[in-house]
This record gives C-alpha cells, structure tokens and sequence, in this order.
C-alpha cells in the first residue's frame, strides 16, 4: 500500500515539473542545493577532523613475552577417568 502511494507521489511530482518550467527551475535548483549539501556531508564524514600521526613518530617499546610452549594440561585423575567411562558406557544391569 505504501508502495502504490509513493509511486503515485512519485508520478504527481514528474508530471508539475515537466509540463511547467518555472517549476524546473525551482525544482532542479533545490536538487542542486541538495545535491551539494550531501556532497559537503560525505566529505565531512570521510575527511578526519584531526590528522593522523604517522605510524613512523610511534616509539617502539618492548616486545610481548611469548611463550614458546603452549602451557601445559593438567592431567586427567582417575577419578576423572572413570566418570568418563560411565557417561561413555553405562552399567547394564545384569
């Protein structure tokens, strides 16, 4: 529905301004000033408002300490193990 009045909109608006050129004049200065301001707009948003530093002025410092054994696993206790196996193989009863 809001479609078919959109497009109805749409179809009013071309039919003014093509049939009145005092209305073209208005209608494409207006689409220019908007056309304009939008452009400023992205500029705006694209351009930062406080330069970058170059990545060369950063001071280097230390480097992270990694390791070069990944730490180690704790060891699976018995008890462990043989919750385990209960889970993976349930007691039948005879």
């Amino acid at each position: 529905m809001a479609a078919l009045v959109i497009a109805g909109v749409v179809v009013v608006v071309v039919v003014v301004v093509s049939r009145n050129p005092q209305v073209q004049k208005r209608f494409w200065a207006q689409f220019s000033l908007m056309a304009d301001r939008l452009d400023q707009l992205v500029t705006a948003i694209r351009k930062p408002a406080v330069p970058e530093e170059p990545a060369a002025s950063v001071k280097p410092g230390p480097s992270p300490q990694v390791p070069s054994e990944p730490p180690m696993e704790k060891p699976v206790s018995d008890q462990d193990k043989r919750k385990l196996e209960e889970v993976l193989e349930p007691k039948t009863p005879p």
